[in-house]
């Protein structure tokens, strides 16, 4: 069993809080097979609040899947309680944002796909002249949230 713990680095702007947008965000990595090596190339999704059966055993695992090349099974559990925004107090810092139990594999790439803007700074002057929803539209095209780098790291 390996817990690999998602740490996330961004210059925030006009954002307070950066995170999944609820509890079935589907996460999206790249997997490795721990028995055989091989990194699957396709992305794969993982979701928080799915409960999938582990062949041969009572258990259950937010991600199950079977390696195409050794036929292998593993599995891979979030930690519910690891699960936190990226803040403005950690803009352009490492922050841990998620912790993830895995079982014959390893994620080794991460695509955040779709991350919520969880509460702006929208001075007085901007609610006159434009919606919330337009600031939105706006700040995603003048890439107001700049991804530096994602990190996982063994814990």
């Amino acid at each position: 069993m390996v817990k690999l713990a998602l740490y996330f680095k961004a210059e925030l702007e006009n954002v307070t809080d950066v995170g999944p947008s609820n509890e079935a965000y589907e996460w999206h990595f790249k997997v490795k097979c721990n028995n055989c090596n091989e990194i699957n190339e396709n992305w794969v999704g993982v979701n928080q609040l799915a409960s999938n059966d582990i062949t041969g055993s009572r258990g259950s695992a937010n991600f199950v899947m079977r390696c195409k090349f050794c036929k292998r099974e593993a599995s891979a559990q979030f930690d519910n309680t690891s699960i936190k925004p990226y803040t403005i107090e950690n803009s352009g810092q490492f922050s841990q944002i998620a912790i993830i139990e895995c079982r014959g594999l390893e994620f080794v790439d991460f695509d955040p796909r779709v991350i919520v803007f969880k509460q702006l700074r929208v001075y007085d002057y901007y609610l006159h002249y434009i919606s919330i929803f337009y600031f939105l539209r706006l700040a995603l095209k003048l890439e107001v949230l700049k991804v530096k780098r994602f990190l996982m790291i063994l814990i």
